[in-house]
């Protein structure tokens, strides 16, 4: 009896050691589901622990050294929209604003659509950073590493599909951080350089730095033009409401200096 109880343990562990392991690049909605709902059942506190918006500052890695910040008065309209287009599939109709969050000014992108399931769909934005390099477009192709300090921030609750239990938690922050150079033909090239996969179970928020590097793909780098260019982000879709917000943007040279966008405002 013994030896039967000792197998049947040993194959539960392998079962969940299997279960635990990677997923692709491509997940799906029901692999970013499964995810979702494992990481939240082993989170053990709740809204009580939450540390205050007022922190967020200070958990950004880029900031006070940034190419690009913004303020309360930056017009993102000019450089900031969708990239969605099938928004019959999987892609949801956003709203882009400017928000102050714990004392930073930040680009609030949130996901308005839901599909059939109940699920936000995914949340997709570019930014056109020719608009940072006017004047000295012969920076551009000195970028070697783009850094972004990213927050999510939970609007809707998560509810535990297995205890039934309401968390105020963005919960995971799965997508992919993109390059669009101008191609020399009239339109932009697409490189998928960095793909994030960021959690937050305890807290209202969670902070992350998304970093590429074009410098190291062929292709992948921006061109000496005054033609539109564009860092694109990517969320994929997730159970609950929750925003992600854009603090700052960093470009650096190869040796790891930071290129200042000089007339930027």
């Amino acid at each position: 009896m013994k030896k039967i109880i000792a197998i049947l343990i040993s194959l539960t562990l392998t079962s969940a050691m299997l279960s635990s392991c990677g997923k692709s690049d491509d997940s799906s909605q029901q692999d970013i589901v499964t995810t979702t709902t494992q990481a939240a059942s082993n989170s053990s506190k709740g809204d009580d622990d939450s540390k205050p918006v007022s922190e967020i500052k200070n958990s950004l890695k880029n900031y006070e050294n940034a190419s690009v910040k913004f303020s309360n008065d930056t017009k993102i309209s000019s450089f900031i929209e969708p990239l969605g287009t099938g928004y019959a599939s999987d892609e949801s109709h956003l709203k882009i604003s400017l928000e102050d969050l714990g004392g930073v000014p930040m680009i609030r992108i949130q996901t308005l659509d839901q599909d059939s399931s109940g699920q936000y769909k995914a949340a997709k934005v570019h930014i056109d950073i020719s608009k940072f390099f006017k004047g000295h477009t012969e920076d551009l192709p000195k970028i070697y590493t783009i850094r972004a300090d990213v927050v999510t921030k939970a609007e809707g609750y998560y509810v535990d599909d297995k205890t039934g239990e309401q968390k105020k938690v963005p919960g995971n922050f799965i997508g992919k951080f993109v390059t669009q150079p101008f191609d020399g033909k009239d339109s932009n090239s697409w490189n998928e350089l960095d793909t994030f996969e960021e959690e937050e179970w305890r807290n209202e928020w969670g902070s992350y730095e998304l970093v590429m590097k074009p410098g190291n793909v062929d292709g992948a780098t921006f061109k000496d033009t005054d033609k539109s260019q564009y860092v694109a982000i990517m969320k994929w879709s997730m159970p609950n409401q929750a925003d992600f917000y854009i603090a700052d943007l960093v470009f650096e040279d190869v040796d790891g200096n930071v290129i200042a966008c000089k007339n930027f405002k």
